[in-house]
């Protein structure tokens, strides 16, 4: 009497822990099930947060969210949206929704984390509207991650956010080498470390990237002023 007893209570204590793990299980598939929901429904919303926008800009950019919108709701989770979800952000942030772009985005992110085009977005979000340094950083890096990619918008605004923002002279220095290998046919990026020498006195260095500038294009005349300039 004694064994079955125990045994019956073991059978009952098994049964119990199954049904709570079936009732927890479905409680958390639940949960985030509404979650998600809640997220499709907050990218869904289009809300005017800068009112000095003027209305013709904003029926546009509502017109033009919308027919993004329609087309990301009919299927959410698909890759082939991914674009729709870059645009619908890029609309919220020019009606001055800045973190209704930033959630968007990182919704984009669970899609294609890799993509340039995203990180990119993001890392200008953070340090232009947002100001959120660190993480503008952490996008504009990986960003750059990807390669065959044009990414002189990235260095310029890395570069531009290590020297201005977070005041990093060796960080600065480093992004401007780092586009000069990465990139070493773009004229833009040796016009830049040349600005970047001269504001900061090292004229020597300063008449190294005009020239090399030149290399590129002989008749540049952003190169050919800035030597007269300084020489």
């Amino acid at each position: 009497m004694k064994i079955f007893k125990k045994l019956l209570f073991f059978f009952i204590l098994v049964i119990i822990i199954i049904l709570s793990v079936y009732y927890y299980n479905n409680w958390s598939v639940n949960k985030r099930n509404q979650e998600k929901n809640d997220l499709i429904t907050r990218i869904s919303e289009f809300n005017i947060l800068d009112e000095d926008l003027d209305e013709s800009l904003v029926d546009k950019y509502k017109e033009l969210f919308i027919e993004k919108r329609d087309l990301f709701l009919e299927n959410p989770d698909s890759l082939s949206i991914f674009n729709n979800l870059l645009d619908m952000g890029i609309y919220k942030q020019l009606v001055g929704d800045y973190y209704g772009a930033e959630e968007i985005w990182l919704y984009a992110s669970t899609l294609f984390s890799e993509s340039p085009a995203l990180n990119g977005n993001l890392a200008h979000l953070y340090k232009y509207f947002i100001h959120d340094f660190n993480k503008a950083e952490e996008f504009y890096l990986k960003a750059l991650e990807v390669a065959g990619v044009n990414h002189y918008t990235h260095f310029h605004e890395l570069y531009g956010l290590y020297r201005y923002q977070l005041e990093d002279k060796e960080k600065t220095v480093d992004i401007l080498s780092r586009a000069i290998i990465e990139m070493p046919n773009n004229i833009n990026i040796y016009l830049l470390s040349a600005h970047y020498y001269e504001d900061i006195s090292d004229i020597n260095k300063a008449i190294y990237y005009y020239n090399k500038a030149l290399e590129i294009n002989p008749d540049s005349e952003v190169a050919i002023n800035g030597l007269n300039k300084i020489q």
